[in-house]
């Protein structure tokens, strides 16, 4: 029983830690995008 419990946290920790990575490489290519659109100006 304790078992599944710390199973189930870890897969929800490795969740948020995919969907915070996730959130990073979104503002990361939104800033290289908008550093490489200000540059073409």
């Amino acid at each position: 029983m304790a078992r599944k419990q710390t199973i189930s946290k870890s897969v929800k920790l490795n969740k948020k830690i995919k969907a915070d990575a996730l959130q990073h490489i979104k503002t990361v290519k939104h800033r290289v995008m908008s550093t490489m659109n200000s540059k073409k100006e």
